[in-house]
């Protein structure tokens, strides 16, 4: 089983790597560690995506939209979420923010299927790429 705090730490470790072959490593060191029941869930975190791409499911967000929602969230700024410079201090981004969230104490062993379970129901409530339903009369 996989935590999503270790997903989220391999994602931190990714957004620090600018080197493609050490990116195709790290990738595939990390993947060959998943159980083959996870996979699917893994690679769609991997993408960005909570469904395949024949599966019309997004989130409706914006990347800013995002960043704004985590800061909310975690009552940080904007900047610490996006891993800039604020105050003379370097904010570590938000792998690190989702990495320290999976370390609370309900949430340190938290299965990356759950997690995603919860992503894909948060996606499916936003209504995106869902008919819309037709109004009576």
């Amino acid at each position: 089983m996989l935590s999503f705090a270790a997903l989220a730490r391999c994602f931190e470790e990714l957004e620090h790597t600018s080197s493609r072959k050490q990116l195709t490593t790290l990738l595939a060191d990390f993947t060959a560690a998943v159980d083959a029941d996870e996979i699917a869930e893994v690679s769609y975190l991997l993408q960005g995506r909570v469904a395949p791409l024949y599966e019309p499911v997004e989130f409706g967000l914006g990347e800013r939209s995002i960043e704004k929602a985590v800061a909310a969230a975690y009552d940080v700024s904007p900047t610490e979420v996006r891993g800039g410079r604020e105050g003379g201090r370097r904010w570590p981004g938000c792998g690190r923010l989702a990495s320290e969230a999976g370390r609370t104490e309900a949430g340190e062993n938290r299965p990356v299927r759950e997690v995603f379970a919860d992503l894909r129901a948060l996606a499916d409530l936003s209504g995106a790429g869902r008919p819309t339903p037709k109004s009576p009369g």
